[in-house]
């Protein structure tokens, strides 16, 4: 979602976001990991979102609570561990979002992270 300023022109960072956007989803899609696979990015207003599908795993073979807490601690370590992702949304007040969803395309967990995450 593309956010518009008051005379109609895209905000100059959110279109920086977008066209980021456009040039990795031509990339798109690969695997993250042995059972990650990475579909395609968005950017929406103020957030870079990461959405992967899960192709080995359904819902209901998962317990959401503990993966989702597992997938924060690892995602929230990523993040804020990676200097070109700290440079590139969050110090720029960016938020990043990752998406899971099964085999299926039932979500299993988001994680968003922000600067606060870092600064724990």
């Amino acid at each position: 979602m593309i956010s518009f300023a008051g005379s109609g022109a895209i905000k100059p960072q959110q279109n920086e976001l977008a066209d980021l956007a456009v040039e990795v989803n031509k990339t798109l899609p690969r695997m993250a990991d042995e059972s990650t696979e990475l579909t395609s990015v968005e950017a929406r207003e103020n957030t870079f979102v990461y959405n992967h599908t899960m192709p080995e795993y359904a819902v209901e073979d998962l317990d959401l609570e503990a993966f989702g807490e597992a997938m924060r601690v690892q995602v929230v370590a990523h993040v804020c561990s990676t200097p070109q992702i700290r440079e590139l949304f969050l110090d720029k007040g960016i938020q990043v979002k990752y998406a899971y969803v099964d085999r299926n395309g039932t979500e299993i967990a988001v994680i968003d992270v922000d600067r606060s995450h870092c600064d724990q």
